[in-house]
């Protein structure tokens, strides 16, 4: 592979190569997720290069609808490049793709709050169009967990009972909650992205909440005010959301289903 790469020889053989490596080097990161985000980031290079013909095969389609896309931000969240943001939003269509178009937003939010939170120049009417952003990213994501569950509603899936599911892990009921059923694995999928998106926009909002400094209770969210401080909604919200994504995992690593569900 490497002589391949360093001709430039671009094929579909090789991003099928690269992926399944990538696959198989998600079940086994001993040391840390370092060189896993490095492939990635490799791979997205070859995939700008290289366009596949049309007619090529079903899965090379999907790699090159949004399957590498969607690794891109999880795995470079505060680093995204002008280049890797316009290769991101290309013109796509349907859930993966609105998601993948949620996901750069949340990128590029990260890396506004982090930056904003350095410079001391800007004045609270910037802060709070910063939070307005924020906040309105969070209703987005809400909207489209809606449409991705089965039944059109924002309420949580149907589950497993007790001891119903059988997989490889240790069960979640206890320390998380029951699992949750879904009619298939990309609805899964589309669970745990959104879930695990939402459990780190609440800590941004929380972030881009203390920069705004709003003088008025009218300005501070509503799930940000209880008893405690905003900050200790932040991390409620942000547990809450987690725990939901975890409970998904069980579905994609039941008996008879194969280990591409759980990357």
């Amino acid at each position: 592979m490497s002589k391949t790469t360093s001709r430039k020889d671009y094929k579909a053989d090789l991003v099928y190569t690269c992926t399944l490596f990538k696959q198989i080097e998600t079940h086994y990161c001993p040391d840390s997720l370092n060189k896993w985000h490095a492939h990635i980031a490799g791979l997205s290079a070859i995939m700008k290069l290289y366009r596949p013909k049309k007619g090529d095969s079903p899965i090379i389609a999907a790699i090159y609808g949004q399957h590498q896309k969607s690794k891109v931000p999880l795995s470079r969240l505060m680093n995204l490049p002008k280049p890797l943001v316009q290769w991101l939003r290309e013109l796509g269509e349907g859930l993966p793709y609105e998601l993948m178009q949620l996901l750069t937003d949340m990128s590029c939010l990260f890396v506004t709050v982090d930056t904003t939170r350095a410079d001391e120049s800007l004045n609270n009417q910037a802060c709070q169009s910063l939070l307005d952003e924020c906040l309105d990213l969070e209703r987005w994501f809400q909207k489209f967990l809606t449409n991705v569950s089965a039944c059109g509603t924002n309420e949580d899936p149907p589950i497993y009972n007790r001891g119903e599911i059988k997989t490889g892990m240790p069960a979640t009921y206890d320390l998380f909650g029951p699992a949750y059923q879904f009619t298939s694995v990309g609805e899964a999928n589309l669970h745990i992205y959104t879930w695990t998106s939402l459990s780190s926009i609440y800590p941004l909002i929380h972030q881009a909440h203390a920069l705004a400094e709003p003088t008025s209770t009218n300005n501070v969210p509503k799930f940000l005010l209880d008893d405690h401080s905003p900050q200790h909604a932040a991390h409620h919200l942000s547990a809450l959301y987690i725990s939901k994504a975890l409970r998904c995992i069980p579905y994609c690593l039941q008996e008879g289903m194969n280990s591409w569900p759980s990357f």
